[in-house]
């Protein structure tokens, strides 16, 4: 139980009789391991070797021996009255068959017993509680990338650890490794080109629910099959079901609320919604509370005094929920209950740092002072890379992406100069003329992520900047004097100005209505291409006189982005998945009524960019191939089908610049995983409430 992390009784002390009285026997310890982890890979997942049990052992207590250490509590004896009976049978009937006899061999075997279980009755009976629970640290190596969005959460019962992870054909599946086993196996029925969202599993940790490609599935973790609940607007992120099989689930495309249904099938029905007047745009991974009834969500707001943690109702309409914010964090909160008599715990984060505190889940309300658990945790949006088990094992990542290398690849994917060595470079641009690359370098959701730049030609320069801020998406003048970029200096990331080699910051302009996301600036220097991270727009803002911003996209679903001028300023390449599958698309600038935009990928295309003559455009398809598509020159837009050049097998999460074309199209820029980045390890902690007293 203890190397499970769930919490001890008497039977545990059986368990422990049961190890002194087989090494009393045999001379050999009942469960081997050079260190603790494979100590407590061979309590959970080995049996003893009962083979070298003296032949003289009688029956019985072979029966003894076995009960005391079954690994199901619940056929293991309850208390040392009923292992004294057996014994005590044996004392009076043993008896060696055979030729010769020895007598004193079944007293000095009942004195061997007895003595054994003085010892651990003592240890059981001389104290009116179960012993502290140890504090267990070990790590699980996943030998497959896992994607930065970092998906991964642990059974309540705490014996598997669900995560996604990317095959070798650059696809992203959803896979299970039980914590009693080294064999990891694929979930079959989840698989995407792009990213897995957030899924949660069943009360009991049967089944694992999950919701993508529009619509919301059940996953036996048994057997394999899949069986869809209903159907969804786009995916879900994140979601809880209680024990009255009721399942609440972030409706991210839909009403960006909090939906319920049943966890057989149904029709799902509202529960929040977004309150636009307080600037909030998602309601995101809900959990519930223990009574079934209540539950926690975050809320994601363009106000910083408006984002946090709060408590909704299956009860209450959705225009009625409750606006007291119960938590100001940066991620979502989970509710772990208490195994003794004190509250539960929520465990939350604040920038990358893993926290807790106690929720009195009956008033709702938090109770005595936050206390820091774990100093360096990876984060993807609101969400943090740690999950918990209701039986006190916490598992995280310590980052989400993992480092990558800029490298060169040449036309043929052929490696052909490292750029930069390994780190976190989630964005970044190359200058017109291909001599200067900036880029953004550590985490992107970090609180510290500069803008460096390097001398492609002459060597490196340096930092650009050095604020307490996260700098992303920086884009290059077409002068290649200036750097525009995002940053959380400003709670909507509004774009902040800089010179080049280097000068404080400025803000440009003040974005309001959501999260700002930098694309592109116009070969003139006349506009910023840009969307809000929460609507499916792209927007031009003029830098110059009084003109106010106006969409030049307004898909009908999903996403719009990634979108990039083409060098002569006609034409803007983007990305959306409207049609439910990501596909690049291009249209005229600026946009005329009778316009209209062109399909260029055909089975799915993510991150388009143009070669310095606009005779080319770029795009990576669903399985990581980057294509190249021939422009022709003239009045409308005019073009042959794509052809590949090479696979990447990248993970395509599209969010984070992968590569960039060189002025001539001759070779790529990539950020491709390091090599000792290529598998992954999860911190587990058993008893983790323990590091509190520390």
């Amino acid at each position: 139980e203890q190397a499970k992390g769930k919490s001890v009784d008497k039977r545990a002390d059986i368990w422990a009789f049961g190890c002194i009285l087989y090494e009393c026997l045999t001379g050999k310890k009942a469960f081997e391991g050079e260190t603790v982890t494979e100590m407590l890979a061979s309590v959970i997942k080995e049996e003893p070797d009962w083979e070298v049990l003296p032949i003289a052992t009688p029956q019985n207590i072979h029966f003894v021996l076995r009960r005391c250490l079954e690994k199901d509590k619940k056929r293991r004896f309850r208390d040392a009255a009923d292992v004294l009976i057996e014994i005590e049978e044996t004392r009076e009937t043993f008896e060696i068959k055979g030729p010769v006899k020895r007598p004193w061999l079944a007293w000095s075997m009942a004195a061997i017993f007895l003595t054994s279980l003085a010892v651990v009755s003592l240890l059981h009976f001389g104290r009116e509680s179960p012993p502290a629970a140890e504090l267990i640290k070990f790590q699980i190596p996943i030998k497959l990338p896992i994607p930065s969005n970092g998906v991964f959460e642990l059974s309540p019962n705490g014996r598997h650890l669900a995560f996604s992870a990317i095959d070798p054909d650059g696809d992203i599946g959803l896979y299970i490794r039980s914590l009693d086993s080294l064999e990891i196996r694929q979930l079959a029925g989840v698989q995407s080109n792009l990213f897995i969202p957030p899924f949660f599993w069943s009360p009991d940790s049967r089944y694992i629910v999950v919701g993508f490609d529009g619509k919301l599935i059940k996953i036996d973790v048994s057997s394999g099959m899949s069986q869809p609940i209903t159907q969804i607007p786009g995916m879900a992120v994140g979601g809880s079901w209680n024990q009255n099989d009721v399942i609440i689930y972030a409706d991210y495309l839909g009403s960006n609320g909090i939906m319920q249904v049943s966890a057989s099938v149904g029709v799902p029905t509202p529960l929040t919604k977004p309150d636009p007047e307080q600037n909030e745009h998602n309601h995101f991974l809900p959990t519930f509370l223990p009574d079934g009834r209540h539950f926690l969500y975050y809320c994601e707001s363009s106000s910083p005094e408006i984002s946090g943690v709060y408590v909704g109702s299956l009860d209450v309409k959705p225009e009625k929920q409750s606006r007291k914010k119960i938590l100001d964090s940066t991620s979502a909160a989970v509710y772990i209950p208490s195994q003794g008599a004190e509250p539960g715990r929520l465990l939350f984060m604040y920038e990358q740092s893993l926290f807790t505190q106690m929720f009195d889940e009956n008033r709702l309300e938090l109770i005595g002072e936050q206390k820091i658990l774990i100093d360096e945790v990876g984060k993807y949006g609101t969400r943090g890379f740690f999950s918990s088990s209701l039986t006190g094992i916490l598992t995280f990542l310590q980052s989400g992406v993992g480092s990558t290398q800029m490298i060169w690849l040449d036309r043929e994917g052929r490696e052909l100069e490292v750029v930069l060595g390994p780190d976190e470079y989630p964005t970044f641009d190359l200058s017109r003329d291909g001599s200067y690359l900036v880029y953004a370098k550590g985490p992107l959701t970090g609180s510290e992520t500069n803008l460096w730049v390097k001398d492609l030609l002459r060597g490196p320069t340096g930092r650009l900047t050095a604020e307490n801020a996260a700098h992303v998406d920086p884009r290059w003048s077409p002068e290649g004097d200036q750097v525009i970029f995002g940053s959380t200096a400003d709670p909507s990331r509004s774009p902040f100005l800089t010179a080049f080699p280097g000068s404080p910051p400025v803000q440009v302009f003040k974005h309001e209505g959501g999260q700002f996301a930098l694309d592109d600036w116009s070969p003139d220097g006349k506009y910023l291409l840009y969307h809000n991270t929460h609507l499916p727009e792209l927007w031009v803002r003029p830098l110059e006189g009084d003109q106010k911003p106006e969409v030049v996209v307004r898909s009908l679903a999903g996403f719009a982005d990634q979108g990039q001028f083409s060098p002569d300023g006609r034409w803007i390449a983007y990305n959306s998945d409207e049609s439910g599958q990501h596909q690049v698309f291009v249209i005229r600038f600026p946009p005329t009524p009778a316009a209209e935009k062109r399909q260029i990928s055909v089975n799915g295309g993510v991150q388009p960019t143009w070669r310095g003559d606009g005779r080319e455009l770029y795009f990576l398809t669903a399985d990581g191939t980057i294509m190249a598509a021939e422009v022709m020159p003239g009045e409308t837009f005019e073009y042959k089908d794509p052809r590949p050049l090479f696979k990447t097998h990248l993970s395509l999460i599209n969010d984070r610049e992968q590569y960039v074309p060189s002025p001539d199209g001759k070779r790529f820029l990539f950020a491709l995983p390091s090599v000792e980045d290529a598998s992954r390890s999860f911190d587990v902690i058993l008893n983790w409430t323990t590091l509190l007293e520390q």
